[in-house]
């Protein structure tokens, strides 16, 4: 955040370092050197209660799921999560579908912990769609992810998988930002002598409600020992039933053992002129 300018000289390497600022403010205090108790302001302070209470409203910060594993986007390991499990059984996707979608449409890590609504909405904020670009052969579509990323020294698109039949046809799945650029290069590459179909994949997710739904279904929150939670709630609330009926249980028992002595009491002194129960013995 700013502008920097430097003279630079000609005659010496010139070496350049950068560093990654999470935007936090005690990454922030760290970064500028300022204590907690100088970096605040009573402006700063009213926003920030203006924003805690508008997250409430939108409920962001309810939690979703969980996940015991740090899914970066700077080492890739959150790009390979998200086409390797998250867009497959979001999409059911199938061997004849190909991932090709450019670098930027992930923006923040998938922390362990707990995961929030607004978690997911960090991690991709545009709520693109999902297209279909179909139906080209495996020769052309290791043809166009070269194309696309011809004399970049950082890759910028992604395809995967990327061992692709030369022979078989498949279908390409992009989202609204790609999927222009990529029906672009086709008509660049091939002159129009290639016609493809370019259409909305059958599906009300988008690039961010996939994220949401995900991990709601399959990244379910776990106690320490291991067990769901919900799995424990509902054993809970049983174990709460037991308890309740057993308790009914021996207040009837002990209405109706009541009822009876009285009963055979009565008959007692009918035909023998005194009670059979007295005083808790039998006589």
């Amino acid at each position: 955040i700013g502008f920097v300018s430097m003279t630079l000289n000609q005659a010496a390497n010139n070496t350049f370092h950068h560093h990654f600022i999470n935007s936090n403010v005690q990454e922030m205090q760290k970064v500028v050197n300022i204590s907690s108790n100088l970096f605040e302001t009573v402006n700063g302070t009213e926003i920030k209660n203006d924003i805690k209470n508008i997250r409430e409203v939108l409920k962001l910060d309810r939690v979703l799921g969980c996940s015991n594993i740090h899914f970066e986007v700077s080492s890739g390991s959150l790009w390979r999560y998200y086409t390797s499990q998250v867009m497959p059984k979001m999409l059911s996707l199938t061997d004849e579908n190909v991932i090709l979608m450019t670098l930027g449409g992930l923006r923040y890590d998938l922390w362990n912990g707990s995961i929030t609504f607004d978690d997911t909405i960090k991690i991709a904020p545009f709520s693109d769609r999902f297209w279909v670009v179909s139906k080209l052969n495996g020769s052309i579509i290791n043809q166009l992810y070269k194309y696309l990323n011809h004399g970049k020294q950082i890759p910028l698109f992604l395809m995967t998988p990327t061992n692709l039949t030369e022979s078989k046809l498949y279908k390409i799945i992009a989202t609204d930002y790609d999927a222009i650029l990529l029906e672009t290069a086709i008509d660049n590459m091939f002159r129009k002598n290639i016609t493809v179909e370019i259409n909305l994949f059958p599906t009300n997710l988008t690039t961010t409600t996939i994220w949401e739904k995900f991990v709601k279904q399959e990244l379910v929150c776990l106690s320490n020992d291991g067990e769901n939670n919900d799995y424990q709630k509902n054993n809970a609330i049983l174990a709460s039933l037991i308890v309740v009926f057993s308790i009914l249980f021996f207040i009837l028992a002990f209405v109706f053992r009541v009822r009876i002595f009285n009963m055979y009491n009565r008959l007692s002194i009918v035909f023998t002129g005194k009670p059979a129960y007295v005083s808790g013995s039998v006589v």
